[in-house]
């Protein structure tokens, strides 16, 4: 998952992003990976953007897709986000789909379960 976390309220987007994972964990077609969950880390120990930032393209290496969302559960809308965009950008050179749209985004999951 690819969303917005410094534009805008942080706690919105991070509930945003516990939102959307919840809602596909329920559906159960993939196991989310929630990189605003490492809020809640950093509250604890902080660390620099750029640490996050590289932490979740690490993880990006270990994903099958990406799927860049906004709040809007059902439709991606354009933020300034820079990680999300670095994000969607690594994902697209390193090969893998990403999803603008939840409905490709379920599309796609249940071909790869068939």
């Amino acid at each position: 998952m690819a969303g917005p976390y410094s534009k805008g309220d942080q706690a919105i987007n991070v509930k945003c992003q516990i939102d959307i994972a919840n809602q596909l964990l329920d559906e159960g077609l993939c196991i989310p990976y929630a990189p605003l969950l490492s809020h809640f880390l950093h509250m604890h120990r902080p660390r620099s953007y750029q640490y996050w930032l590289n932490l979740d393209l690490e993880i990006v290496d270990r994903c099958d897709a990406v799927y860049r969302h906004d709040c809007r559960l059902d439709k991606y809308v354009q933020k300034d986000s820079w990680g999300a965009t670095t994000e969607v950008n690594w994902a697209t050179e390193i090969g893998l789909p990403v999803f603008y749209d939840k409905i490709d985004l379920d599309r796609w999951l249940s071909e790869q379960l068939e």
